[in-house]
């Protein structure tokens, strides 16, 4: 099979590797079919954050499945699956408290497509190794485009959850999106407009770094502000009364010590405002 490797900055080569079998019985063995980008993958090949080079990239995707192990009940051969980006197993107290991302099984950073996150493979290579089948995957309800659902392995996920942990909080409240972040700053407003009946553009405000809300603002309704550089904010304060809650998501990738004002490293610290959501 071919496997997408990110060389060096700006460079991204397929290499030939063996094909993938089953050899534990809660493993399964899927096929890629609607990979895409996240916003690490773009600073990944843009040399942006420190993961060092030679690695297969990618972690979010719809695939099918090929085969599966003895142990594997909830997803069968020929399933469309969404791939989640993070190893867990399931079954350990973390995850039976919906908790994945701090499995005791598979601990640390686990996962697709990065080269700290373990021997996992990448997602845009032509097949992948699911250790925790049953625990994992997620099948494709029907009618479904696997390209339309591809982000839920990561980025529309966490959008989603952003969001509607804040108005299960503060129903029909105006949200405030704070983002460095393309992918994720237009999933929230996304997930905001979709919230729920009533919800509009008139209640939903963006805040960005970059340009990443400009060609959708008009399109949208939405009143954007321009912040040249996201981590100057200051998140100590709380957002206007006429905002319900904000969601913030930052620049989680900068190097330790180099955030003008709070020393960002791998996680930004959570804002303090009682009204923030996350930050991401």
């Amino acid at each position: 099979m071919r496997a997408l490797w990110f060389e060096d900055v700006g460079q991204l080569i397929w290499r030939e590797v063996e094909d993938l079998v089953v050899t534990h019985p809660l493993e399964a063995i899927v096929r890629p079919v609607a990979s895409t980008t996240c916003d690490l993958d773009r600073a990944i090949v843009h040399g942006l954050v420190p993961l060092g080079n030679g690695f297969p990239i990618g972690h979010e995707c719809v695939a099918e499945v090929l085969e599966v192990g003895s142990a594997v009940h909830r997803v069968a051969v020929g399933d469309l699956v969404v791939v989640p980006w993070h190893i867990s197993c399931g079954v350990c107290p973390p995850c039976r408290k919906a908790l994945p991302t701090a499995c005791t099984t598979v601990p640390g950073l686990q996962g697709y497509g990065a080269s700290i996150a373990g021997d996992w493979g990448g997602l845009f290579s032509e097949q992948a190794r699911v250790p925790y089948a049953d625990a994992m995957l997620t099948r494709l309800p029907p009618g479904v485009e696997p390209a339309a659902a591809a982000s839920v392995s990561d980025n529309l996920t966490d959008a989603f959850v952003c969001v509607t942990r804040g108005l299960s909080r503060h129903p029909g409240a105006r949200v405030l999106v704070v983002s460095s972040l393309p992918s994720l700053g237009l999933f929230a407003v996304d997930q905001a407009m979709a919230a729920g009946p009533g919800r509009s553009t008139t209640s939903i405000g963006a805040v960005g770094a970059g340009m990443w809300p400009k060609p959708w603002a008009p399109m949208w309704g939405l009143k954007w502000t321009p912040v040249p550089n996201i981590c100057n904010t200051r998140s100590s304060s709380a957002p206007p009364a006429t905002v319900g809650f904000c969601v913030r998501l930052c620049c989680v990738w900068r190097p330790a010590g180099t955030c003008p004002t709070r020393g960002c490293s791998l996680l930004i610290p959570r804002c303090r405002c009682g009204r923030c959501t996350s930050e991401t």
